[in-house]
């Protein structure tokens, strides 16, 4: 981990057992991390994007300067998107990509756009969050090897995704951070799985999702396609010797197998049949877009979906954004999206 800030103490406090208090150590200044001359924020858009940068970085109005670094305050790409969305709402449009490159109030104000009174609203469920154009510019997006019409989002890796991705394209026969569910099910209906399957990959923008890492890009994105493969692999094996070898062998194949990460699903499903009730699933997942937590909220659902009963009604993509840029990443990484410990950039 790279510290915002490094707090210098003539002596470090103590407490009655001899060991360091951690309670009586000053709270770091993360405004003290940027070298800028403090300036007073200048004209509407600035106060608006100043009141908005206090709010969200948890500091006093009045030691945010318009040339203060983002980054160096303690944002990251999270926050960032709740700076969106509560400019948003103050009337003014920015975009991810304007922030990632001009980083400093001063700079943002002039890039910020008026927004119609009209155009206020919460956005639509069905519209995208993300557009291409926010990152990537014309060249770069005519280039892209997925139509672009065919993306519903588009949004930036956090730290910890990058880091995953970059020990998975340096060692991508590894397997790691590939997850799998490997177990044997008795009285399953694989036709009444593949449909549940396939209303989860509708249903969940995760399994729809590409990563879009390449040459001449400063970090990796997420894009989520309209549609995704859903289709299971079904293999049958009755009647076959030596089954207990052959699903250990189609197992380890399937956590090794290379990884093509602008093809989603990252989410494989196998099911093969070993006799006339016994089948063995084979759910195989990259830890980049989900973990222990979404696997099983994933599955309880797809498991209701199964068995024929309502599934809950799906958040908008926008309300799942915002909580999640609300709840998370405070200050964390601040220095790792300014690239300075993050994954290397793809050699051209």
């Amino acid at each position: 981990m790279v510290p915002s800030a490094i707090v210098v103490l003539d002596t470090l406090p103590l407490n009655p057992s001899g060991k360091v208090d951690r309670k009586a150590l000053p709270a770091p200044d993360l405004h003290t991390a940027s070298a800028a001359a403090y300036e007073a924020p200048q004209g509407e858009v600035e106060t608006a994007i100043a009141a908005v940068w206090a709010d969200v970085l948890d500091v006093d109005i009045s030691r945010v300067g318009r040339h203060d670094n983002f980054f160096e305050v303690g944002g990251d790409s999270i926050l960032s998107l709740q700076i969106i969305a509560r400019l948003r709402r103050t009337g003014w449009h920015l975009t991810p990509r304007q922030i990632f490159e001009l980083q400093t109030i001063a700079r943002l104000g002039v890039a910020a756009q008026r927004i119609d009174d009209g155009a206020l609203a919460a956005p639509d469920a069905a519209s995208p969050l993300g557009r291409l154009d926010d990152f990537l510019d014309a060249a770069a997006i005519a280039a892209l090897p997925i139509d672009p019409a065919s993306i519903e989002d588009v949004y930036p890796l956090v730290p910890t995704q990058e880091g995953m991705l970059l020990h998975s394209v340096e060692a991508p026969d590894s397997g790691l951070y590939v997850n799998q569910l490997n177990v044997e099910v008795r009285h399953l209906d694989p036709d009444r799985l593949e449909a549940a399957w396939r209303v989860m990959v509708a249903r969940h923008a995760m399994l729809r999702t590409a990563v879009l890492w390449q040459p001449g890009m400063t970090r990796p994105l997420q894009l989520v396609l309209r549609e995704a493969p859903s289709a299971m692999t079904r293999l049958d094996w009755r009647g076959e010797a030596d089954t207990a070898r052959r699903i250990a062998d189609f197992a380890r194949a399937e956590l090794t197998r290379p990884i093509d990460w602008l093809r989603p699903p990252l989410s494989r499903v196998a099911v093969i049949q070993l006799d006339e009730d016994r089948h063995q699933l084979v759910w195989t997942r990259h830890h980049l877009l989900s973990d222990g937590w979404s696997d099983a909220r994933l599955m309880a659902e797809w498991l209701r979906c199964y068995a024929g009963e309502a599934l809950p009604r799906r958040a908008a993509l926008w309300r799942l954004r915002a909580l999640a840029a609300a709840a998370g990443c405070r200050r964390a990484a601040g220095l790792l999206d300014r690239g300075a410990c993050g994954p290397r950039r793809p050699h051209a």
